[in-house]
């Protein structure tokens, strides 16, 4: 059954985008700067796209994930996208729910393949927001802030999953701690990023921290936190300082609306 969003943010095309077909099913969006990548590659890995009209399609073979891992492997070599993660996310058909195969999370956007995320909106009782700032480290947005926690679900991984495991890993807070509302808000992204094209299907979840509770970030992603009430939120927004990404959940949420901000394009 398709996802139902409760709200989505779609940026134009860019002109000449291919639609990606992966084993018969469409899966992504590939760029005329990418395809030109594609079209360097080695035969044995080229070999597998082939181009018709405005459809690109990749015909993987049963060893699917081993050649999805050449493949990142090789465009990585050849700087076609700035970071490898080391992490394999699920590989998602149009349907979002259909596992194709599992893949290296860096070759995402280059193939402007569908990734899911999870955020969590924390506050206290006196209606304080729990803030992270951005490692200076980071590739992308570095020192902008996101919410208490969030991440990509990872290959296999539920959605409940991956919620407990950000959170802890960028907070230190377990769901003992950090009590979730249930449900969530689902929405979808899908813009132009440095990469390639970005199809995001977010999992935004409202939780409670207790006021005496501070959150201690353990994966070296997060430089601090910060609590701020609901009027510094929107400063924050005003001022460009939170991630795009973080703007869509808090305005889903109905804590923010939306303004425009100068924000790094990942």
């Amino acid at each position: 059954m398709p996802v139902q969003f409760d709200g989505v943010t779609r940026e134009p095309r860019p002109a000449g985008a291919l639609l990606l077909s992966v084993n018969g099913q469409r899966a992504g969006l590939v760029t005329r700067e990418n395809l030109a990548f594609i079209e360097r590659l080695e035969k044995p890995l080229a070999s597998a796209f082939s181009l018709k009209g405005e459809t690109l399609t990749l015909t993987l073979p049963a060893a699917s994930d081993g050649f999805l891992a050449d493949l990142a492997a090789a465009l990585w070599r050849r700087h076609a996208f700035f970071q490898w993660r080391n992490e394999a996310l699920d590989v998602l058909a149009e349907d979002d729910a259909t596992v194709i195969a599992h893949a290296e999370r860096g070759l995402f956007r280059f193939l402007g393949l569908t990734t899911r995320c999870v955020y969590a909106v924390a506050s206290t009782p006196s209606g304080k927001f729990w803030l992270g700032k951005r490692s200076a480290h980071k590739a992308i947005d570095p020192g902008l802030y996101d919410t208490l926690a969030s991440g990509l679900i990872a290959a296999g991984e539920t959605v409940q999953e991956a919620l407990i495991r950000e959170t802890a890993e960028e907070s230190g807070l377990t769901p003992e701690v950090c009590q979730f509302h249930p449900g969530c808000a689902v929405t979808l992204i899908e813009r132009r990023v440095r990469e390639g094209w970005m199809r995001e299907i977010t999992y935004t979840y409202r939780a409670e921290v207790a006021e005496d509770v501070t959150p201690q970030n353990t994966d070296g992603e997060v430089e601090r936190f910060d609590a701020v009430d609901t009027e510094e939120l929107k400063d924050c927004a005003r001022r460009g300082l939170l991630t795009f990404e973080t703007v869509e959940a808090l305005t889903v949420l109905g804590l923010l609306s939306k303004t425009k901000q100068q924000n790094t394009t990942p």
